[in-house]
């Protein structure tokens, strides 16, 4: 299991802020990589809405028969840093938590 790999570590000689530091950089590369992701598709999407109007109002109920799109690259920098910062919070409470897993107790031998 990942406690006993942890431990593992820890017998190993790691130090607890190695371990913290390795649990916030993987969650800020996986986060990270989700944000270019997202950030991609979104713009892929909206530029084929731009093009082709695949989604489309009823004239009859609103004023306007496509759906109003406009590409704000200040939109996607707010939306990429309020999720950086969540990736960075989330990412906080499993690196302590592992960091403070005690070696001795999670490698035993069953």
């Amino acid at each position: 299991s990942k406690v006993n790999s942890i431990g593992t570590l820890r017998v190993l000689g790691m130090k607890r802020s190695d371990i913290v530091t390795m649990f916030l950089l993987k969650g800020l590369l996986l986060g990270s990589t989700g944000i270019a992701i997202g950030n991609l598709l979104a713009l892929l999407l909206s530029v084929i809405q731009l093009e082709f109007d695949i989604i489309t109002l009823p004239a009859s109920v609103y004023f306007v028969s496509r759906v109003p799109l406009s590409i704000e690259p200040f939109n996607y920098l707010i939306t990429s840093g309020i999720a950086f910062v969540l990736v960075l919070i989330i990412s906080v409470v499993p690196a302590f938590l592992a960091s403070s897993i005690r070696a001795v107790q999670s490698v035993r031998f069953d």
